[in-house]
């Protein structure tokens, strides 16, 4: 996981910072589509919304969702694998029905 100080961080910031003042906009979507970026990192930076903007432009609409639906398709991947490993790590212990045990009277 990359912590806030490393380099992906530091990419990242530098691509929100162009994205908010739409310089190299269409580079820069390019480049986040191509990113294998862990999901909590493009949260950090709220890219998503930023990308959102540029979904409504004509010029950037098309690489915008390439890179929406690849966020999406990131967070469904996470959601799978989560549901996966609580599947695994809890088990249930099975309840007995207590209605279906005869008690024995003793005489």
């Amino acid at each position: 996981m990359a912590t806030p100080g490393s380099a992906m961080a530091k990419y990242l910031f530098r691509c929100v910072t162009h994205l908010r003042a739409q310089k190299k906009v269409t580079v820069t979507l390019q480049m986040l589509m191509d990113l294998n970026t862990p999901l909590a990192l493009l949260e950090a930076f709220e890219i998503k919304k930023l990308v959102k903007m540029y979904r409504e432009d004509k010029k950037h609409k098309e690489l915008a969702q390439k890179v929406l639906l690849k966020i999406r398709a990131m967070k469904m991947e996470e959601m799978v694998n989560k549901k996966t490993s609580d599947a695994v790590t809890t088990f249930k212990i099975p309840r007995i029905p207590t209605h279906r045990i005869q008690k024995r009277v003793v005489a």
